[in-house]
């Protein structure tokens, strides 16, 4: 069974059923918060998964199961909704007729298109590299997008969910960096299993905006067959010698979901299949040799980790066919995508209003729901390292520009 929608609506923030969103909602029209020291976080709730780890320990309520996984996902889950609601009351200033329901559903609905913005026009190109972008039709419109089809079925394809995303788990550090305020060097490094299912340390009054610093400065790992053993021998080990591996947990799960080969889909994007073990680096040739009897039984997973990054871009050329195919059906199956017009969805945005919402970046985010302890300057674009070209910046740069929600008042 699905835990969460298809769709890129954020049910991580606001749940996958009524019953859920129900529980996550506050008055006037907000997300329901733990005020701990004037400071919003997400509801604390005892779940068995924080409290088997230590006497005490809390975890945050979320819309899905995975925002205390690991703190850094939980920072994120905190700053989107302070996002929620700092639209909702800045939405119920401007328009002080609408009720409670009003506000909340118009918060959400700009919260989702920032969401889509951010995805199509930021993480998806640092992804995909500008022409995979420009073969999809996933690069965003400059006004209204014309590229709905009814007839296209935006269902996620097993091979995305299964195996393609989940490139992801080969670029986790086994370290989380934890920055000194302005930049001035590291204040920790924290072992990834320490914060799985433990993120009381957000409670700690600057931790939240040194690790906001230390996401934005840390690099990624490349994209290659390697898992951190945080991962892959450590993972939710709940005060265990050992954990869980999720690099054996991926490949099993694309068996059980019925995945064809990785050669299948090289074939199915026009690549050419791999006949020889050896047409891999040497020391991949070798292990794979010892657990595979044929190139054609290389599960898509593994095959996919194997392949060069394509031209600007960070994943290889299966796997990126594979995803920016699912974003393509998701933009051009999907009505309520954020760039419709009002021909396509009666609820559309108005143009001016499109425009401010294709004013945020991920950057803008972050500076407008930090805890502003630490952070006054961020890199204009937060997926990209901070490196000449994208130099920190003060958050009131016009490189990181702010949407203008007064285009929303009726």
């Amino acid at each position: 069974m699905n835990g969460a929608s298809h769709y890129p609506d954020m049910s991580h923030l606001y749940g996958s059923s009524a019953e859920k969103l129900a529980r996550l909602r506050a008055p006037g029209g907000l997300l329901a918060t733990f005020n701990d020291y004037g400071r919003e976080l997400p509801p604390l709730t005892h779940r068995k998964e924080c409290l088997n780890v230590h006497d005490g320990a809390a975890c945050f309520e979320s819309g899905d199961n995975h925002g205390n996984q690991v703190i850094s996902l939980t920072v994120l889950h905190t700053i989107w909704t302070r996002e929620h609601n700092r639209i909702a009351r800045t939405l119920a200033g401007l328009n002080s007729a609408w009720d409670e329901d009003t506000i909340f559903w118009e918060a959400r609905r700009i919260v989702l298109a920032e969401f889509q913005h951010i995805i199509y026009n930021e993480w998806l190109p640092s992804l995909l590299g500008s022409k995979t972008m420009q073969v999809f039709g996933l690069t965003p419109s400059s006004g209204y997008a014309l590229a709905y089809d009814p007839s296209i079925n935006p269902s996620l394809t097993a091979e995305f969910a299964t195996a393609a995303m989940r490139f992801g788990h080969s670029i986790v550090d086994s370290q989380l960096t934890v920055l000194s305020p302005q930049h001035k060097g590291v204040y920790e490094s924290i072992s990834l299993p320490e914060v799985m299912f433990q993120p009381s340390r957000l409670r700690i009054k600057p931790f939240l905006d040194r690790l906001l610093l230390g996401l934005m400065w840390q690099p990624m790992q490349s994209v290659d067959p390697f898992v951190t053993e945080a991962l892959s021998r450590y993972m939710f080990h709940g005060g265990n010698p050992y954990g869980l591996d999720l690099a054996a947990i991926n490949i099993q799960r694309g068996r059980d979901h019925g995945l064809q080969s990785y050669n299948e889909y090289r074939r199915l994007v026009g690549l050419e299949p791999i006949t020889d073990f050896h047409q891999f680096p040497s020391s991949a040739a070798q292990r794979l040799s010892t657990v595979y009897t044929s190139p054609e039984d290389i599960d898509l997973w593994v095959g996919g980790l194997l392949e060069e990054p394509i031209e600007g871009g960070v994943i290889g050329t299966t796997f990126a066919n594979i995803i920016a195919d699912q974003f393509a059906k998701l933009k051009r199956g999907d009505k309520y995508y954020y760039e419709y017009g009002p021909d396509i969805n009666h609820g559309a945005f108005t143009t001016n209003q499109l425009s401010e919402i294709k004013k945020v970046t991920l950057s803008r985010i972050l500076c407008d729901n930090s805890d502003g302890i630490e952070i006054s300057a961020v890199s204009p674009n937060a997926f990209l390292r901070s490196l000449p070209g994208n130099d920190p910046v003060q958050c009131d740069s016009p490189l990181i520009p702010a949407m203008d929600l007064a285009k929303f008042v009726v």
